[in-house]
């Protein structure tokens, strides 16, 4: 609720709360990681986006399932924000691979990606 309503700090104390009571490695960091961005804090954002595909747990799959491809193309754009084009080119590969296959409403947003990964490493090779 916090969240939708734009309450940010708010949000994240719930997100982390909810964390720590979960028991569940990596559930809720997507959406902690979102709420950190909407506060201004896209370090933490940053972190807690690479604790999210980096944390081993059981329940992964069903995390996943929903957040993976945003969290690779998130990771994309917030190292491409801060020049760091080896890691962005990485998450935007990921992004590609994971929905290379995608359905067709959703083949823009791959193309989008793919035009940002040709042109970084077109900057990469000056």
């Amino acid at each position: 609720m916090a969240f939708a309503e734009g309450r940010a700090q708010d949000a994240i104390s719930g997100y982390r709360a909810s964390y720590e009571e979960d028991g569940c490695a990596v559930c809720g960091l997507f959406d902690l990681a979102r709420a950190y961005e909407r506060a201004g804090e896209r370090d933490s954002a940053l972190a807690v986006y690479e604790r999210a595909i980096t944390t081993p747990g059981l329940f992964r799959l069903f995390e996943e399932a929903a957040t993976l491809a945003a969290t690779y193309k998130r990771l994309g754009e917030l190292y491409e924000e801060r020049g760091d084009v080896v890691k962005a080119r990485d998450y935007y590969g990921r992004f590609v691979d994971l929905w290379q296959g995608a359905d067709p409403e959703l083949q823009p947003v791959v193309r989008d990606v793919r035009q940002r990964l040709v042109k970084l490493t077109a900057e990469g090779a000056r």
